[in-house]
């Protein structure tokens, strides 16, 4: 059974797949933080499929920016995904 979350994001993959091939055509900041938009939709399918948590590194230009993603909560048509805190 796949997770509702993980519908959503294909149902607005398929919804907007013209603008997304026209933003992939622009080169892409290196240090752009709205980045952890897919790493919050990343997390969430990696962590639904293993049930084990997840620890990020980051090496790069954006100095960690990238890693604080845990830290904010994605929007996706009726599905919001957010931490969970123990």
């Amino acid at each position: 059974m796949r997770c509702l979350f993980c519908q959503v994001i294909e149902e607005t993959l398929h919804t907007h797949e013209a603008a997304i091939l026209a933003t992939l055509d622009s080169a892409l900041q290196t240090n752009e933080v709205a980045r952890s938009a897919v790493l919050i939709a990343a997390a969430h399918w990696i962590i639904a499929r293993t049930k084990l948590p997840l620890v990020l590194s980051q090496l790069g230009a954006s100095a960690g920016l990238n890693l604080l993603w845990d830290h904010h909560a994605l929007e996706a048509g009726s599905i919001t995904a957010r931490r969970t805190r123990s």
